[in-house]
């Protein structure tokens, strides 16, 4: 094989290389993209996310992703102590269906930022017809996270 041979085959090898990674870059920005065009979503998600830690008792870890204003405002005993109180009156989660979202920018008593509240319409063992809100702040690394939980 020629050296001409050899440098075509190491330069189609390269092309093929860089149009694999372009097209994975053009992946990841067409999901980020989607993200951002349809914020409420990504913050349904990530509430989805976080419940499923404290239907399954991982309340240390729903602090853990909690936003960073409640991991510097609350102690995570503190946060774990709480959400278990208010899950043992209720009991295991039997049902959950979203009822409502919406964005806003404004909540009282906080800043200003990028906020989705979410409720759902659950149902546990021993509550039944309960609403659920939690509270989404997008953080500036751009990521949805709980910044506020509540059964009533």
């Amino acid at each position: 094989m020629s050296s001409i041979d050899q440098h075509f085959r190491v330069a189609m090898r390269r092309l093929a290389k860089i149009s694999t990674v372009s097209l994975l870059l053009g992946a990841m920005s067409a999901a980020i993209a989607a993200r951002a065009a349809n914020p409420q979503a990504a913050a349904e998600a990530a509430a989805a996310t976080w419940l499923a830690l404290v239907d399954a008792g991982k309340y240390g870890s729903s602090w853990t992703q909690a936003a960073s204003y409640v991991r510097q405002t609350v102690a995570q005993s503190a946060w774990a102590l709480s959400v278990a109180r208010a899950r043992a009156v209720c009991g295991p989660l039997q049902s959950r269906h979203l009822e409502s979202a919406y964005a806003t920018a404004y909540l009282p008593d906080s800043p200003d930022g990028h906020y989705v509240v979410i409720h759902y319409s659950s149902r546990f063992a021993h509550k039944i017809g309960v609403t659920e809100t939690i509270t989404m702040v997008a953080e500036s690394s751009g990521r949805w996270r709980v910044i506020g939980y509540y059964i009533n």
